[in-house]
């Protein structure tokens, strides 16, 4: 599910059951006698903000109708599947939810009596602000579910189908700073891991792993150090650790019952390894945070994403991708700063457009080419 354009455009149109011409970007609906375009102030809104919902009618003939009305509507939904088993069967069984944010009508224009009134042949124009309620989440579009948030216009017409056109806006929620939540990361974080493994022909041996982070609040486009201890008392010399950073999104159904659909991303992987004997060694390295769309789901009860690093071990011979913890961790959108190290890579350049610049003669007298004489 992708976010719609949110550019009125009117091209492309398909022709619907009762005559009507339709955008197949719900932004403009047409037919013989009435043309609607419907469109916002701005791409982008934050919780508070007045949307401002702006609805052009364009009548080519006389037009009946009872009312002209705008809805405004916050939502959250959820959709996917699983395998169960039932009575030696597999099948896919659906799950669901939804959640309302907020739902806001406003009639635009309304008849006097159940006759309908009469739209002269002309434009009309019209403007409904709504204000959106604090503690909303953002727009997010995902795999299994999405938060979207809709303006849809609906023109009741007397004796005839209604006509309706909807169109999306965007939601950024910021991120609280004085949340509580934040508290919870501030402190260093060190997670403590044993490995027993033994078989019939080999004494019991045990890797016993320490790792450490400084913090668990981090921004995108920063590192997170890793300092990693491995205590090798039964001298195992042949053993590899993967450290993964994931997003995983979590997607809750209530119907026809609760169940958690997740979605794993992985972000960035640091794997260590090991092939000499050793007692006790400590190795440290970078997990990158990559620039990821981190929308804000805080108060969406269905949908939510978390930040974990996950570590695993594998054992040479003996055992394969054992899980040893996970590491929650707080991570917010950063600003994507250009580094000493790409400005140094881009100074010469800078330098050399400088000279070739200074080498062009202008002619000031000349007039500027017109838009079809500009070559390209």
């Amino acid at each position: 599910m992708k976010v719609r354009d949110t550019a009125p455009i009117c091209c492309s149109s398909t022709i619907t059951t009762d005559g009507t011409t339709k955008d197949p970007k719900s932004t403009c609906i047409q037919s013989n006698k009435v043309k609607c375009v419907l469109n916002f102030d701005q791409h982008s809104y934050q919780p508070g903000n007045g949307v401002k919902c702006m609805i052009t009618l364009i009548f080519s003939e006389e037009f009946r109708y009872r009312s002209i009305s705008v809805r405004f509507l916050g939502q959250s939904n959820t959709l996917f599947s699983k395998r169960k088993v039932a009575a030696f069967k597999h099948r896919f069984a659906k799950y669901s939810a939804s959640q309302e944010h907020f739902r806001w009508y406003k009639d635009v224009v309304s008849s006097i009596d159940d006759e309908g009134s009469i739209m002269q042949p002309g434009t009309y124009k019209y403007e409904v602000t709504y204000t959106l309620p604090h503690g909303i989440p953002s727009t997010f579009h995902g795999q299994y579910g999405n938060v979207i948030y809709t303006a849809k216009l609906n023109i009741d017409k007397h004796f005839q189908h209604n006509s309706e056109l909807s169109k999306e806006f965007i939601v950024e929620s910021p991120f609280d700073d004085s949340s509580h939540l934040y508290s919870n990361f501030e402190a260093p974080v060190t997670v403590d891991n044993s490995i027993d493994f033994c078989c019939c022909c080999c004494r019991p041996s045990q890797l016993d792993i320490s790792t450490t982070i400084p913090t668990g609040a981090f921004t995108t486009g920063q590192n997170i150090p890793l300092t990693v201890e491995c205590q090798n008392i039964k001298n195992i010399h042949r053993f590899k650790l993967e450290i993964k950073l994931c997003k995983i999104i979590s997607f809750h159904s209530t119907l026809p019952e609760t169940e958690i659909k997740k979605d794993v991303q992985v972000l960035s992987e640091l794997i260590l390894t090991n092939k000499d004997h050793f007692d006790t060694k400590t190795w440290a390295g970078k997990l990158k945070i990559p620039f990821v769309d981190i929308p804000n789901l805080q108060k969406c009860a269905i949908i939510d994403v978390q930040f974990v690093i996950k570590t695993t071990a594998s054992i040479d011979g003996a055992l394969k991708n054992i899980h040893l913890n996970e590491i929650s961790l707080l991570i917010e959108p950063g600003k994507a700063i250009i580094n000493e190290e790409a400005n140094e890579k881009l100074a010469p350049l800078a330098k050399e457009m400088e000279e070739f610049d200074s080498l062009l003669l202008y002619d000031t007298e000349s007039p500027p080419l017109g838009y079809t004489e500009t070559i390209f």
